[in-house]
């Protein structure tokens, strides 16, 4: 599987046109999470719906934009592990 780089400037103008919505945003990069990352490893887990929903109704310039967080930053609603087995659901 070839994963392509997905410009920022492309899903911001995208965004802002109205062409593309905050969750078929989101949805999208989820989508391209779940079949490009068995074969790449990077993500530990994937926010919980209900951050989801919030982010998808966020305002702002960033509003709609995915963002992947390394699991060294605590988080308000998911464990943070630090790529270590003793921080085994750490919160």
């Amino acid at each position: 599987m070839t994963v392509r780089p997905l410009p920022l400037a492309a899903l911001l103008r995208d965004l802002e046109s109205g062409a593309l919505t905050s969750q078929a945003s989101i949805a999208s990069a989820r989508e391209r999470i779940a079949a490009a990352d068995g074969t790449i490893g990077a993500f530990v887990r994937l926010a919980p719906e209900t951050s989801v929903g919030v982010a998808a109704r966020a305002e702002g310039p960033l509003r709609g934009v995915p963002l992947g967080v390394k699991d060294i930053f605590d988080t308000a609603d998911m464990a943070t592990e630090h790529g270590s087995p003793i921080y085994v659901n750490h919160r």
